[in-house]
């Protein structure tokens, strides 16, 4: 990917989160649940003003805030010079990912969730696409990161004879 399809990637993102939760709000009931995988996998319509695991859910304009400045720092970093594919494609998922979730706390005041995952007794907190698109971005730069770090400490190290 040269030059910036990163932010064509991102867009794309955005409305597929977008369509997603269009969906969800217009034909699911708040918590009604959809049982895909009795046991493990349901869509499940629900609202979060917080952040990750509903924290803070009694300051949404901190989100708002927080998510403007993450998305300005992605736009001014991915657009300062042309990066590896994977690095732009990280790029994308995360600005894709904030953005989406950004236009719920905007439109709606709060996110829109659904995806609910059931392990044995545990239920993980409801979440989205955008969510995983951040947590897919987080991910890649974390492993371009190692790999680099990894690859410059390789090259520096005496070969055994």
């Amino acid at each position: 990917m040269k030059g910036k399809y990163w932010l064509l990637g991102s867009m794309f993102l955005v409305f597929f989160d977008q369509l997603l939760k269009i969906l969800v709000r217009t034909f699911l009931s708040y918590q009604q649940e959809i049982f895909i995988l009795p046991y493990f996998f349901t869509i499940t319509y629900v609202e979060n003003k917080g952040g990750a695991f509903s924290i803070f859910s009694n300051i949404p304009f901190f989100f708002i805030g927080f998510s403007l400045v993450v998305i300005g720092i992605i736009v001014f970093i991915g657009c300062k010079k042309t990066y590896s594919v994977s690095t732009q494609v990280a790029l994308s998922f995360l600005l894709g990912g904030a953005t989406g979730n950004l236009l719920d706390r905007i439109f709606f005041g709060s996110v829109t969730d659904y995806l609910s995952f059931t392990f044995g007794q545990y239920t993980f907190p409801v979440f989205n696409f955008a969510d995983i698109c951040v947590v897919i971005g987080v991910f890649l730069l974390l492993w371009i990161e190692l790999r680099r770090y990894k690859n410059e400490n390789t090259s520096n190290e005496p070969h055994a004879l």
